[in-house]
């Protein structure tokens, strides 16, 4: 009930579009464009080209090489280095599901990354140090905290001490 509470108070049922064929038409699209101007590839390489026509399997293992690049293993098998890599995984997948060298993240990250679960319906659970919510502005008497910021969008966030 509060959810569509939330949902009609906040006019979240406005302006919708639909996407014929479903939002996966975004992904499948992109994979498939054919770029006029592209700048380090012939004009008209797509994704599924340069892939051979299929994503690449799930990583399995970061390290840093020697030559300060950053070695990605497939579950295949298959090894690639890369100057810099953007991790898209759900962050919690860095400490149960790849094997990562500790010296790639600092330990403040790696405490962030073990102590963050999301759970389905875009829930968030955090284990905090202390309750920093409480602290209070000492010139005003207000909390010093009003919200919370999420690279997600949230329906719920909940913050453990």
């Amino acid at each position: 009930m509060l959810e569509i509470l939330r949902v009609v108070c906040l006019n979240l049922d406005e302006n919708q579009h639909l996407v014929v064929g479903g939002a996966e038409q975004l992904p499948r699209r992109l994979w498939a464009h054919r770029p006029t101007q592209i700048a380090h590839w012939p004009t008209g390489t797509s994704l599924s080209h340069l892939h051979q026509g299929a994503p690449r399997p799930g990583v399995v293992k970061i390290t840093r090489g020697a030559d300060g690049n950053l070695s990605l293993t497939d579950k295949w098998g298959s090894n690639r280095s890369y100057p810099a890599v953007v991790v898209t995984c759900q962050s919690w997948l860095l400490t149960t599901h790849v094997k990562c060298e500790e010296n790639l993240f600092t330990r403040p990250l790696w405490m962030a990354l073990d102590r963050t679960r999301y759970m389905q319906a875009s829930k968030t659970f955090v284990m905090v140090d202390r309750p920093f919510w409480k602290d209070r502005d000492g010139r005003t008497g207000r909390y010093a905290m009003s919200t919370t910021l999420s690279d997600r969008i949230n329906r719920g966030t909940y913050l453990f001490d």
